[in-house]
Order: structure tokens, then C-alpha cells, then sequence
């Protein structure tokens, strides 16, 4: 499988993150990781707090895979350390779980949102002139 250029990860409080070093920022891209891992059917990777092979793995994998799994592209952003380390790197294993769908973006809520609201405010006004003519 090929691989997709290094793109630094960012917004986990800890842009440098270690390699094979504990990190808390790690361990949370670990556990995030692993919902999506879950969620596409695969199985997850160890959640040590350590970066090494299998997350940075996991991240290209999601990426590069992100249309067949999930619809729709999508960038996993893999951390500046996997850089020069794609010899080490390993795909997740399938079969763990059965694929479901990704949770709503804070976009797509909105939408969700906005089309409820219209649907019952037509049917306020509906029936609040169903009950004036009455």
C-alpha cells in the first residue's frame, strides 16, 4: 500500500509529538483513532501512549481508504514523527467489528437540525390554521 505525504497533526495540545516516547496527546490520538478503526470494522491498534508503527499506519490506512469506508474523502492527519518511518508502519487487521457509520459532524447536526425545525414549523402553521377555521 502506498503512503500519502506527512501532514502535521495539530490541535491535540502537543504538535511534536514523541516518537516511542509516553505521551497524553498520543494516547488521545490512540483512542480517537481507534473509534474510527471500530466504526470502519477494523480492529484497533494498541493504545499505549507511545507513538510507533501502527498508528501512523493506521492514520495513512484511514486516509487513503477514507471513500471506500466511510463515502466520502477524508484526511487522518498522521504526526510529524511517523515522517521517514514508513518502513514501520503497519495497516490495521479487518473483522474486529461490524462497519457502521461515522457520527454527524458538527456541520451535518446543523442541517439536521435546520430540516427539523422547518418540518415543525410547517406543521405549527398547519395546524394552527387547521385550528382557526374550526
Amino acid at each position: 500500500m502506498s503512503y500519502r505525504p506527512v501532514r502535521r497533526l495539530s490541535g491535540l495540545g502537543d504538535d511534536g509529538l514523541p516518537w516511542k516516547e509516553s505521551s497524553q496527546s498520543t494516547l488521545q490520538l490512540q483512542i480517537a483513532t481507534n473509534d474510527t478503526l471500530k466504526t470502519a470494522g477494523y480492529c484497533p491498534i494498541p493504545v499505549t501512549g507511545m507513538l510507533e508503527g501502527s498508528t501512523c499506519g493506521a492514520r495513512n490506512f484511514l486516509t487513503l481508504k477514507s471513500e471506500e469506508l466511510f463515502g466520502k474523502k477524508m484526511v487522518f492527519t498522521i504526526p510529524e514523527a511517523c515522517e521517514g518511518r514508513e518502513a514501520e508502519w503497519q495497516n490495521p487487521v479487518g473483522g474486529c467489528y461490524k462497519p457502521g457509520k461515522l457520527p454527524l459532524s458538527k456541520k451535518e447536526w446543523i442541517l439536521v437540525g435546520g430540516a427539523v425545525s422547518a418540518v415543525l414549523a410547517a406543521y405549527l402553521m398547519v395546524t394552527t390554521a387547521a385550528n382557526s377555521k374550526a
